[in-house]
């Protein structure tokens, strides 16, 4: 009973009809999908592909661009610690609900109907005035042609530049001398 009231008051408002196309489940992956693409990134379940940390960081900072911008970075070593920043910097700047502990959600069973639930508040989160965040309308250069750590003098270097509301990310390559 319990999940049905969670599942049409919280759940089905948020997320973008499917057309009946594989229900609740779907849609939020889908929509998850569309807020971390621009990142190279892409979950297909709502379980392990959450275990690490670095795609909850990338949603927070799709949606709140800075609030975790070393999301690429992220480590499976660091789950724990990946996790509770993000979840902290949602709650803190979203208002979003910790319904989860970073342990429930590094557990390889994580329990599906909590990740929805969860998830079902990134939707409709407004970021908070004062939040440490970029312009949203400016680009995001990432790489270690910008930061200089990894940096290989006369061999090519990736460059990832990344716009919140753009659906693709470019990828350039240049040299340091």
């Amino acid at each position: 009973m319990v999940w049905h009231l969670i599942l049409h008051y919280q759940i089905a408002t948020g997320f973008e009809d499917d057309g009946g196309k594989g229900g609740p489940k779907n849609r939020i992956i889908k929509w998850v999908n569309g807020k971390i693409n621009p990142w190279n990134k892409e979950i297909k379940n709502l379980g392990n592909d959450w275990n690490h940390g670095d795609i909850l960081a990338c949603l927070v900072n799709s949606l709140a661009p800075g609030l975790v911008p070393d999301f690429a970075e992220m480590t499976p070593e660091n789950a724990r610690d990946n996790i509770d920043r993000a979840m902290e910097m949602a709650k803190l700047w979203m208002d979003i609900p910790r319904v989860l502990e970073p342990e429930d959600m590094m557990d390889p069973n994580v329990d599906e109907l909590s990740m929805m639930t969860y998830l079902s508040y990134f939707p409709n989160a407004k970021v908070k005035d004062g939040a440490p965040c970029v312009n949203p309308g400016r680009v995001i250069a990432r790489g270690p042609g910008i930061t200089g750590v990894g940096l290989k003098l006369g061999k090519p270097q990736s460059l990832r530049l990344m716009h919140p509301k753009q659906e693709k990310t470019a990828v350039t390559r240049s040299r340091w001398r």
